[in-house]
């Protein structure tokens, strides 16, 4: 009983200040159906993606409000400016203040078709199945700031690869 209380309370503080969008690992184990799955960071040692099962699986129960706020904008602002060579990022967020008022040189992000370049998406928008942002799902983040902002370095290879292999779905087809 200790060490589940005790197991309990150091995930719960693993995750912190990000605890908006905390979920104990139980959340990697319960099946859902048809639920969004965003792939992991490939760079990631196995106890980290233990650690951090429960977070990135509790998009498959929850998205939208319950998950995403736009917290994590001022760290993905922070994580921009610590970057070298990224010239302009889009951004896809649910935050209060605009983007571009925060200080981030933007860039649209294209709709229903991907485009070379970086990109910042706010996991309420890869979870949408009635958005144009969910072809991003086909993609492996560079890094996910606070559990619930996935950034993404799309390359024009990268993406013709997905294109002939089928992965990218348009937004007018099913997913």
């Amino acid at each position: 009983m200790i060490f589940l209380v005790l197991w309990s309370a150091a995930s719960a503080l693993r995750i912190y200040p990000h605890s908006i969008a905390y979920f104990n690992e139980l959340a990697a184990l319960i099946p859902t159906p048809a639920s969004p799955e965003i792939p992991a960071q490939e760079k990631s040692p196995a106890p980290v993606r233990l650690l951090n099962a429960g977070p990135r699986h509790g998009l498959r129960h929850l998205s939208d409000s319950n998950i995403d706020w736009g917290q994590e904008d001022l760290n993905l602002l922070r994580w921009y400016r610590r970057q070298n060579g990224i010239d302009k990022l889009g951004v896809c967020s649910n935050g209060s203040i605009p983007p571009g008022q925060l200080g981030f040189p933007l860039k649209s992000v294209p709709f229903d078709t991907p485009a070379p370049g970086w990109y910042a998406i706010g996991c309420d928008f890869l979870c949408r199945e009635d958005g144009g942002f969910r072809y991003f799902r086909q993609f492996t983040p560079v890094t996910v700031i606070g559990q619930t902002m996935y950034v993404y370095h799309l390359t024009q290879e990268e993406i013709d690869a997905r294109k002939s292999s089928g992965a990218i779905r348009g937004l007018s087809e099913k997913p």
